[in-house]
């Protein structure tokens, strides 16, 4: 009963959990069928050949992203590493089939729907519409941006401040991905790296 316990803790995650089922499999004082050390043996080493693959494949991806200047490009958005960039690349390319940096946002998915009645229009939830998974990539990156450079004395500083005072967590991090998309679209059409200039309005 120990032992299931100790796998269920929902203190223990990822890599943690991993060296946890570990040391319990192979102390032979865990209680234990063999059948099921064994299965928990075959498990792990998965788990570890499959990081191998990762970590190479994050290596040639790393060293593909250093030969391309639009990567290199991308990859000075704050946010926006070698994977997110890597991914713009592969769907936009260019970007210069949108007419402007909204038009790649609402792409995405991330403007807001509206709804107009009696006159009245409302904001809605963003509409999700477009490629999910750049969508997910600039979120993650909004995500990592907001959290990192509220400790830092950079442009996005105070944008990022007052907009998380007015605005719920979930909805700060969705517009700050809308910033970034439009950020994107500016890099990538005028072949320039981010710099101070891209403030945040």
């Amino acid at each position: 009963m120990l032992f299931y316990w100790s796998l269920a803790s929902p203190i223990i995650k990822g890599r943690g959990f991993i060296r946890k089922v570990t040391e319990l499999y192979t102390d032979p004082e865990t209680p234990i069928p063999p059948l099921l050390r064994r299965v928990l043996s075959e498990v792990v080493d998965q788990y570890l050949r499959l990081n191998e693959q990762i970590e190479s494949l994050m290596v040639e991806l790393e060293s593909i992203a250093a030969g391309n200047e639009a990567t290199k490009r991308l990859m000075s958005i704050p946010g926006v590493g070698v994977i997110t960039a890597c991914y713009i690349l592969a769907w936009v390319g260019d970007g210069k089939q949108f007419k402007s940096g909204r038009e790649f946002a609402a792409w995405i998915g991330l403007v807001p729907r509206q709804y107009g009645t009696g006159g009245v229009t409302r904001l809605l939830g963003i509409s999700k519409r477009g490629n999910g998974g750049l969508r997910e990539y600039l979120i993650h990156g909004a995500r990592s941006a907001i959290q990192w450079k509220l400790k830092e004395n950079h442009s996005w500083s105070k944008w990022i401040s007052d907009l998380i005072q007015r605005k719920p967590k979930t909805v700060a991090v969705v517009a700050m991905a809308n910033k970034m998309a439009r950020i994107v679209w500016a890099v990538l059409t005028k072949e320039t790296n981010y710099t101070s200039q891209f403030i945040l309005e």
